[in-house]
């Protein structure tokens, strides 16, 4: 468990700058306001479990924004699913036409660090808000992400039900952790992603994903470093990544349906993501061809038209609307 206390005798200014590391690292990197940074308190403690980990924060008012220039240039790609403990915040989608969902003790609600989002919270001196969010990488949720994205931002009870289970088994992992061997922990996270599937999968009115066995989930974990360690390579295609691991073409694709994205189409995505990421970041102006080489692709024309598909614009036009000027902060 890692634990970041705002120490009283730092700024105002420190404090929220810390804060804000902490957020970055735990989270995901944000844009952090706040009115009276010299009343501002906050405290923040992580546990990992296996394949997730557990962030719990307490903090007075402030107001939040996941902002589309920060997406671009970090996204650790992850669902979020936050638990108001304590106080209550308000969320908001951005493209929502302006109306968030109050939330109060008690709720969950799902976010993603893909998605630009803003949340407030109005906490009293003598009661911070507390919240508790179960870090669930985007690969390691066994539900469709369009499916998941209906839920984005929506109030989910937890007073009842999956909600109060999924809210006393983190409680209790997150106390019994220290306790606990490498393996130990890894099941408890494996417990967690399974009860965070079945109370998503409640909301959407369909059957609980299946449950992996540690040694399954395991082996996804490692075909999945596997293919992030290897994007560069043209021949990197779903029969390289079977024999890499010692199986069938079939067993491979049986293990990633359940994801709703087939392995081909999740190489193309993060080979994409890749150069997305490249072509606005600061020095000098890379070469569009070059960036498609080193990320896997062949062909400059199958990279532009799967670029165009995926972003609505060439990589040119990305390039040149979204890189910073020269010599100037992004």
């Amino acid at each position: 468990m890692r634990s970041a206390l705002s120490p009283g005798a730092m700024t105002g200014s420190e404090r929220v700058e810390l804060f804000r590391d902490a957020i970055a690292r735990d989270v995901a990197p944000m844009r952090i306001t706040v009115d009276a940074p010299d009343r501002f308190t906050a405290r923040a403690t992580q546990t990992a479990l296996g394949p997730v980990r557990l962030a719990a924060f307490r903090y007075s008012s402030l107001r939040s924004h996941r902002t589309p220039t920060l997406i671009r240039r970090s996204d650790p790609e992850s669902y979020h699913l936050a638990l108001v403990v304590d106080g209550s915040m308000q969320m908001t989608l951005d493209g929502s036409d302006g109306h968030g969902t109050t939330l109060s003790r008690g709720d969950w609600v799902l976010f993603d660090t893909s998605h630009p989002f803003r949340y407030e919270t109005v906490a009293r001196a003598d009661r911070p808000t507390r919240v508790t969010i179960l870090q669930l990488p985007r690969h390691e949720v066994p539900l469709a992400q369009d499916r998941l994205d209906r839920l984005l931002g929506q109030r989910l009870p937890g007073d009842t039900g999956l909600g109060r289970v999924l809210r006393d088994y983190l409680s209790s992992a997150a106390a019994e952790s220290g306790s606990c061997t490498p393996c130990d922990l890894d099941h408890l996270g494996g417990a967690a992603l399974d009860l965070a599937g079945a109370f998503l999968a409640h909301h959407l009115d369909g059957p609980a994903p299946p449950r992996r066995t540690v040694r399954a989930r395991s082996l996804l974990r490692h075909v999945d470093a596997y293919i992030d360690l290897n994007l560069g390579d043209p021949r990197l295609n779903p029969a390289t990544v079977a024999a890499a691991h010692g199986m069938s073409l079939r067993s491979l694709y049986l293990m990633f349906e359940e994801r709703g994205e087939g392995v081909a189409s999740l190489i193309r995505r993060r080979r994409l993501e890749r150069c997305h990421a490249e072509l606005i970041a600061g020095g000098p102006a890379p070469g569009i061809g070059a960036v498609a080489t080193r990320w896997g692709f062949t062909s400059a024309g199958a990279f532009s038209r799967a670029f165009r598909a995926r972003y609505g614009v060439s990589p040119r036009e990305h390039r040149e609307t979204h890189r910073p000027p020269a010599g100037g902060a992004p």
